[in-house]
């Protein structure tokens, strides 16, 4: 079981949003949010869009209890923190299946965000851009971990490890 910021759900049944049912897949149709954040269907009503609450979804459909697209209707509202809308074939994003981002950085962009945090913190606690390492590494530990980098010199240290492998 993978654990979501709501609850645990279980494995997804397939890694796509493969439902069998006719009603999810309708043309154009797909799971988004509203402006206040709600999960609805939104699909094509007579040449308007019409959209439902993702709660009425499976009686709008129709579906059994033991209706297969039930185990992935349980998916889409946790896979809409990941994407802004999902539509039937879509893959369930790997953070809900594996736990692993479905995005990556480039190293080199990596670095540049790095350097760029780490001069960003430094100049507005002392007025002026790190000079070493170490000094970087003593701004992060200060702004972002909320250590004392006189006190806590491990930190600082592996603080100043992170920094050298990265850019």
């Amino acid at each position: 079981m993978l654990q979501n910021a709501e609850r645990a759900i279980p494995e997804p049944p397939r890694r796509t949003f493969a439902f069998a049912s006719p009603y999810l897949n309708q043309p154009d149709a797909a799971f988004t949010r509203t402006a206040d954040r709600e999960a609805v269907f939104r699909f094509d009503f007579g040449g308007n869009q019409a959209s439902i609450p993702l709660s009425t979804v499976a009686a709008a459909a129709e579906l059994p209890a033991d209706h297969g697209d039930i185990a992935l209707l349980r998916f889409v509202k946790p896979a809409l923190l990941y994407r802004e809308e999902i539509a039937a074939g879509d893959e369930i994003p790997s953070e809900l299946t594996t736990g692993r981002p479905s995005w990556s950085t480039q190293p080199a962009t990596m670095a540049r965000v790095v350097s760029r945090v780490v001069e960003t913190l430094s100049s507005s606690s002392s007025g002026a851009a790190p000079e070493t390492v170490s000094d970087a590494a003593e701004a992060v530990a200060a702004r972002l971990i909320g250590v004392d980098p006189r006190k806590d010199r491990t930190v600082v240290a592996r603080v100043a490890d992170a920094l050298r492998s990265a850019g």
